[in-house]
């Protein structure tokens, strides 16, 4: 199986991130003027739906039928992430990930 990594933006709407057009094309968690960005792992499965992960929030995971699919629930799976902390009053957990790649014989 291989592996994507993407990148999913938000865009800050009042209290609630929402998504911003046209994102998803790394940095596990870049800030901007109100506007979050996060990678994203995608995981292809023998059925061709895949699994998401998103390194900066643990936890959090979603799939989808689609690389599309999985890319929209994954944004819903952050928005509703990012309105649980604030609801809780609790902060972005820390950012620090870092991606690295190992060799190992086959």
């Amino acid at each position: 199986m291989t592996r994507a990594d993407t990148r999913i933006s938000l865009v800050k709407r009042g209290p609630s991130w929402i998504a911003a057009p046209g994102s998803s094309t790394l940095n596990t968690m870049a800030a901007t003027n109100n506007q979050l960005e996060f990678d994203v792992v995608l995981s292809p499965q023998a059925d061709g739906s895949y699994t998401v992960t998103v390194p900066a929030l643990p936890g959090c995971v979603s799939e989808g039928d689609s690389r599309e699919e999985a890319l929209s629930t994954v944004t819903e799976a952050i928005e509703v992430y990012l309105e649980s902390l604030a609801a809780h009053g609790e902060p972005l957990p820390a950012m620090p990930v870092e991606f690295g790649r190992v060799t190992v014989a086959a």
